[in-house]
């Protein structure tokens, strides 16, 4: 966050500007104020709190940055704004009609801002340090709402914001802050540019930044009606939230749950934590534990009770558990609870920006009780910058369980605590628990504990047997005693030992093998038989924090189970839980296996896993295909799939074929809004099959152009161009120059071509590409008709209009009879014909069509599609530049809006929308702020697309131009 001055000013400041007003009771105070309706300004309360004494008046003048001395002042009364105005330092000040004259600029949006940061925000104001006379400039403030540790915390009706950079005076010392002068100024959001609250106080935190507080206006009781501001919707929940929320799927409570001394300590160290006040950040305790230790010592159970009796007492409003195995479950997982919480948009494609928007809510809703769970962290770098930051009050808390005992856990002052194995009297307790209702098999108890190790895991399985057998009342063979058990033990490891490569596998890991295999032998005589021991190698291979039983309902898989039906795949599956094999609520469709029983399943396979991986693979591959709507169950499949890719990439990715749920995988990652996610993933899966299948195969390439692919979707669309090049030559060169994904490479040659910044290379790419598919192909192929319509947009944007009008015409001719109306490459057609009308000066023609087209993309594809937001935000535009329209900036303004809620900030439609609306201001004739908006724009671009890509060598173009227009007309 940083202060800008005077010279630097976004372009959201320029109407600010037109109604910034300077207030002053003469010889005593001073401050800033803002020109809400024509006879009323809004300020800080203390500013004019002089006002009460006899003698003592107010007065106001209109801000003009041309002549700020030169306008005059103007007196003015103090009007109650409502019960709480006062407590919360805000004022209204009423100027007798006519006193001040406003120039023609849209009086602001009235907001609110209900504890959801970050929400970025900005003021202008005249700080004291600025000048002695206090007259001469106005200082910009950005930030964001985002209150400070140490500082204060949340509360309804304030926020806090700091200034990186506190503002130094320019000559002299101060008795009182530099920013005094400041007070009173209003705070606007600055993505809606609603106005949202009141510079209200600033105070040290450090020697070397400031914390200004501001008030939300809207919490003022009738200040709004009042000022008669329009109300609108809040800047963050976006719907009233039912409290309290879950979100995730926490396991259930284990069975003779045993409290243990590390669930007290973790019921102490929050509660010590809970509402204690601090002065530095650094007194604060820090309500958070990593549960480390080995595999199947009961970590998540620990976990899982303490949240749920946090749960069940009603003591949160927040519980959010996050499958916490990979970076990406972490992220998506924080989204959806940004999406619960109305934080963004339900259906938000900018998720990293959805996480951090959590991250951030997590801190500064401090009325909130929440707890987050992360459970089986892999890595401690999958938690960069997505660590809870955690509250100096006790609202917040947070639990870690991971195997890992890194170091690098516990930065920061997080606590780690060490779980263990149970104690010999824990584990005899435990036993007696399970196995109370058949005093008969306690025969051994102390024995049978030994045996097993003390490890919870091991004896959760081996007195669910027991208990099993001990019920049957003699009807099923079995160890119903924890003797029989342990004679059955010890043959079973000896066996064991004996086919599994026990020089990799410790002592646990065979205790669990032998406990599994003798369990399973049982659940596989359950009805229907056979089925627990086959279900269970297929959940061996997949996530096992959690596995969709749709996973395993396909005719394919059904074939393999022998079964006929999903009910009998649930029966295989309740068998399983019976005898603790497995976790599974009642009524869920969410299954847990633990990682260590997985590995005991794959290590005593007697046969080869490779079909039953390719048919989960298959299963998979088509869920990730049919289920993007759900952005849930999409989330727990790509978990799942990644894990199957991870334990199975032999079967998966081997000389005979690439299974396609690898390639459907990465684009799965691109297509949730992680994108950077996808380019690392076929840039890792590229090496493996280069390995495997060698650099020349087929499947190699593909994942080259898939790899590609999100390479320029990130930004880098040089590199993008320059990979599609090489891999259209390797393609011709390997296969033939007419094979269809030779042509596609091509394809991509061009276009990434034109999006480097040279349309005309493009243009004479896709005029040989249609010439050569025009021979090989069909005339209605999907692949040669796309060809064609992408060869007219980049004709258009070459300048070569009317030709371009004439070829989309008659290709739109030819889509409608061939693929229909309705079919997205016709709309896609009819998009780009309207762009070339209006580039060849048909403008009117161009603004119907396109109306047309809005309105079909949305029908068929829905409001929110990324191809329905760019034709939105160009309409708007068009209708910005026509003189024929009733368009204005503010139009395009809203769709910059739509593109910063749903696709984030730096998707290049966002940037190419933000140009449209700079664009438009310009052609509303402000064209100074235009100027230096473009400006800082292209200097975004550069950053983020490159330097060459087309939208930033069109702002560039645009911004030299009307540099040079504007000091020539100086």
């Amino acid at each position: 966050m940083t202060s800008s001055g005077p010279l630097v000013r976004p372009a959201e400041v320029n109407p600010v500007l037109g109604r910034l007003v300077q207030v002053r009771c003469p010889g005593r105070s001073r401050g800033t104020g803002f020109l809400i309706a024509d006879d009323l300004v809004l300020t800080a309360a203390h500013v004019v709190a002089d006002a009460a004494e006899p003698g003592v008046g107010v007065e106001v003048r209109l801000f003009d940055p041309a002549k700020p001395l030169e306008m005059p002042w103007v007196s003015a009364q103090v009007v109650p704004a409502g019960t709480n105005a006062e407590e919360l330092d805000v004022a209204l000040l009423r100027v007798a009609p006519g006193g001040l004259s406003a120039p023609g600029v849209p009086i602001p949006a009235w907001g609110r801002i209900e504890g959801t940061g970050p929400v970025p925000v900005f003021a202008v104001c005249f700080p004291k340090a600025m000048k002695d006379d206090a007259g001469l400039d106005s200082h910009v403030v950005r930030g964001v709402v985002e209150p400070l540790q140490g500082a204060t915390r949340f509360v309804i009706g304030e926020a806090t914001l700091m200034i990186a950079g506190s503002i130094v005076p320019d000559r002299g010392s101060f008795d009182d802050s530099p920013w005094s002068g400041g007070s009173g100024a209003a705070v606007f959001a600055a993505n809606t540019g609603q106005l949202v609250g009141v510079l209200t106080e600033d105070f040290k935190i450090a020697t070397d930044a400031s914390v200004l507080r501001f008030t939300l206006v809207a919490k003022v009781d009738g200040l709004a009606e009042r000022a008669g501001v329009p109300q609108v919707a809040p800047v963050g929940p976006r719907r009233r939230i039912q409290w309290p929320v879950l979100v995730g799927d926490p396991p259930p409570e284990a069975d003779s749950f045993q409290r243990r001394p590390e669930l007290t300590e973790l019921y102490q160290a929050f509660f010590d934590a809970k509402g204690v006040v601090v002065t530095e950040p650094a007194q604060a305790p820090v309500p958070a534990r990593i549960l480390s230790g080995l595999g199947g010592v009961g970590k998540t159970q620990l976990a899982a009770k303490y949240a749920w009796s946090e749960w069940d007492a009603k003591h949160l409003h927040l519980l959010v558990w996050v499958n916490a195995s990979s970076r990406a479950n972490i992220v998506s997982a924080y989204a959806a609870a940004a999406e619960v919480l109305g934080l963004v948009s339900e259906k938000t494609r900018d998720i990293e920006g959805a996480a951090q928007r959590f991250r951030s809510w997590l801190a500064t809703d401090a009325d909130r009780e929440w707890l987050i769970v992360l459970d089986d962290v892999k890595h401690p770098g999958d938690l960069a910058h997505l660590k809870p930051r955690l509250t100096l009050r006790g609202q917040g808390r947070c639990i870690i369980t991971t195997r890992e005992r890194d170091p690098s856990y516990v930065a920061k002052g997080w606590e780690q605590l060490e779980i263990n194995i149970y104690t010999a009297r824990q584990a005899a307790s435990y036993i007696h628990a399970r196995l109370k209702d058949y005093p008969a098999a306690l025969d051994d108890v102390d024995g049978l504990a030994e045996d097993l190790g003390f490890l919870p895991l091991a004896l959760a399985q081996a007195t669910g047997l027991i208990a099993h057998i001990a019920a049957a009342g003699g009807r099923i063979e079995g160890p119903g005693t924890c003797k029989a058990y342990r004679d059955l033990l010890r043959d079973r490891k000896q066996t064991l030992k004996k086919i599994m490569p026990y020089e990799h596998i410790d002592e646990y890991g065979v205790t669990l093998a032998a406990t599994w295999s003798i369990s399973i032998e049982h659940a596989n005589e359950q009805p229907p038989p056979g089925v627990a021991a086959r279900v269970m190698k297929l959940l061996s291979l997949l996530d096992p924090n959690g596995i969709p039983v749709t996973i395993l309902d396909t005719e394919a898989i059904r074939a393999y189970l022998e079964v006929g039906s999903r009910q009998e795949i649930e029966a295989g599956v309740r068998a399983l839980r019976s005898l603790s094999l497995i976790d599974c609520g009642e009524g869920s469709d969410t299954i847990r296996v633990h990682v260590l029983v997985q590995r005991a399943v794959r290590e005593t396979a007697q046969t080869e896993p490779d079909q039953a991986a390719r048919l989960l693979a298959d299963s998979l591959d088509s869920l990730l295909q049919k289920q993007q709507d759900d952005r849930d169950l999409m989330q727990v499949l790509r978990s799942n799939a990644q894990k199957l890719s991870e334990q199975s990439m032999e079967a998966l990715l081997s000389p005979q074929r690439l299974h396609h749920v690898l390639i459907q995988l990465g684009d799965s990652y691109g297509q949730a809004g992680l994108v950077h996610e996808a380019e690392r993933y076929f840039a890792a899966l590229r090496e493996q099959a280069s390995q495997t299948l060698g650099p020349d195969a087929r499947e190699t390439l593909k994942i080259r152009e898939r790899g590609a692919y999100w390479l320029g979707f990130i930004g880098n669309v040089e590199a993008a161009h320059q990979e599609f090049e090489v891999l259209a030559a390797d393609w011709a060169r390997i296969f033939r120059p007419e094979d269809p994904d030779t042509f596609l490479a091509r394809h991509n040659v061009a276009r990434f071509r034109g999006r480097n910044g040279d349309p005309s290379g493009a243009v004479a790419e896709l005029e040989l590409l249609v010439a050569d598919q025009t021979r090989a192909l069909d005339p209605l192929d999907p692949q040669a008709l796309e060809s064609r319509g992408i060869l007219g947009y980049w004709r258009t944007m070459a300048g070569d209009h009317d030709r371009a009008v004439a070829e989309i015409e008659e290709l739109r001719a030819n889509v409608v009879d061939g693929l229909g109306p309705d079919h997205p490459l016709t709309l896609t057609i009819r998009n780009d014909l309207a762009i070339a009308r209006f580039e060849s000066g048909d403008r009117a023609g161009a603004i119907a069509d396109l109306e047309s087209v809005v309105e079909d993309r949305a029908r068929m594809l829905g409001p929110e599609n990324v191809a329905v937001l760019s034709s939105k935000a160009r309409l708007a535009y068009w209708k910005a530049l026509s003189s024929d329209h009733d368009g204005s900036a503010a139009e395009v303004a809203a769709t910059v809006d739509e593109h910063l809620r749903l696709l984030g900030d730096e998707h290049p439609n966002t940037l190419r929308a933000q140009s449209f609306l700079i664009e438009a201001r310009a052609e509303e004739g402000d064209t100074e702020t235009a100027v230096r908006d473009m400006s800082e724009l292209v200097t975004r671009l550069e950053d983020i697309l490159g330097p060459t890509h087309i939208l930033t060598t069109h702002c560039r173009e645009w911004w030299d131009t009307r540099t040079t227009g504007v000091a020539n007309d100086t």
